[in-house]
């Protein structure tokens, strides 16, 4: 039942949203050419390696000159760190490139799995780092519209019983925060949007 109304939600803005802006994907020789794959929302070690090779300091500030970093892609899923990280790429593509540079990010498995709604590999901290002060009222009032969905589009003899351990069991996956994660991985969330506009595949040289 928790599965079925975003699976039926997320394909429909799928459908309705596929073209989008996409960046450029084949560029010629460059002199520096740095890629780093699968983050999987550990910020500190990605850091680390960014700093390791010469293109941020210790203020996440830009200090790659011209290098074309890539990232390969899977920046999310596993580690808690999800959100900072693209928005740290967010702000590193502009910087980047007003040096010179290039922030080259790639759709991963993983990316492609958040936009359309396969989140087994979600951590809690993932979600909770989307939390507002409104995240409660709109886990309740998304709770409540899967109850009232299922009793009018099902008979009544296959409903679940709606008590107390049935609440329980539902919102045990869904912390706080996992609305507002949801409504930006969409396909016209402002996540979700930015990887639309991002390739799959790139060509340097």
């Amino acid at each position: 039942m928790t599965r079925l109304i975003p699976s039926v939600l997320f394909t429909l803005l799928i459908m309705t949203g596929v073209i989008a802006k996409t960046d450029k994907a084949e560029f010629g020789p460059v002199d520096r050419l740095i890629v780093v794959g699968d983050v999987h929302g550990d910020f500190e070690r990605f850091k680390a390696v960014l700093k390791t090779a010469d293109l941020i300091d210790s203020d996440l500030r830009w200090t790659g000159g011209k290098t074309h970093l890539v990232q390969l892609g899977d920046i999310p899923d596993r580690g808690p760190d999800t959100l900072e990280i693209i928005q740290f790429l967010m702000k590193l593509e502009k910087s980047a490139a007003r040096a010179g540079g290039h922030v080259h990010i790639l759709v991963g498995n993983h990316e492609a799995m958040n936009v359309y709604g396969d989140l087994r590999y979600a951590t809690r901290e993932e979600f909770e780092a989307f939390s507002t002060r409104q995240s409660k009222r709109l886990l309740d009032d998304y709770f409540n519209a899967e109850v009232d969905w299922v009793k009018k589009n099902t008979p009544k003899e296959e409903w679940p019983e709606f008590d107390e351990t049935f609440r329980e069991a539902w919102f045990k996956d869904k912390p706080l925060g996992y609305i507002e994660h949801r409504q930006n991985w969409m396909p016209e969330g402002k996540i979700g949007k930015w990887f639309r506009s991002k390739n799959a595949v790139l060509k340097i040289g």
